[in-house]
């Protein structure tokens, strides 16, 4: 004898389901470190990508190192909104300055009119958050709601890890350093985003994000 479902059980079943739906979807949409994680590895990632393919190296300049591509986090001033964390991917390939000019920063791939940058201050030059040019999910405290970033193992004070040809990270300010591989990472470097202060946070406050040495290998943890 064959058995079939009844309508009644097809309807709670359906039901179920229904429910299931309304409980779960938001909590996947409301996951905002998970999201901000996602899209900074991303971005990491590009970046080596860059560094790889637009090899530095030039044996006419002595300090030829200091134009990796290097992605950077800070604290953005907005003339209109004020102060707030985000990063920028660049080359700091004419002034050698640390800071990022208009003309070193990354354009969009998918969009030659937007520039990798959630908004950055560069003395008299920059672009904000509220710039056209700005890409506002690169600004990961208005769109995410991260209020700390911290650095583990990799220079926490110049929040910013660059790539050389081969894929290898770095960290640290390149501006300031005086040989080529003097900031080779050599450990797994963490950096950790926080909706409150990271010190402080409590685990489902935070998510860390490695960078493992030599093969810059970039997962969440």
């Amino acid at each position: 004898m064959k058995h079939a479902f009844t309508m009644l059980e097809l309807i709670a079943v359906i039901v179920i389901v229904a429910i299931l739906s309304v409980v779960m979807i938001p909590r996947f949409s409301d996951d905002k470190l998970r999201e901000v994680a996602d899209q900074v590895i991303s971005h990491i990632r590009y970046t080596q990508h860059l560094a790889m393919i637009d090899n530095k190296y030039d044996a006419q300049k002595s300090d030829w190192y200091k134009e990796r591509w290097q992605i950077f986090f800070s604290k953005s001033s907005d003339s209109s909104l004020g102060n707030a964390w985000a990063y920028t991917i660049f080359s700091d390939a004419f002034t050698h300055t640390g800071k990022p000019d208009p003309t070193e920063v990354a354009s969009d791939p998918e969009n030659s009119g937007k520039k990798l940058t959630g908004g950055y201050t560069s003395g008299g030059s920059g672009i904000e958050y509220s710039d056209s040019r700005s890409t506002p999910s690169m600004n990961i405290e208005r769109t995410y709601g991260i209020k700390d970033v911290v650095f583990q193992n990799c220079g926490n004070s110049a929040k910013r890890i660059s790539f050389d040809n081969l894929g290898r990270p770095y960290y640290g300010d390149l501006s300031t350093s005086t040989d080529p591989y003097s900031r080779l990472i050599k450990n797994q470097c963490r950096i950790v985003l926080c909706e409150t202060t990271c010190g402080s946070a409590a685990n489902d406050e935070k998510v860390i994000i490695a960078i493992e040495p030599e093969t810059g290998y970039v997962h969440m943890l």
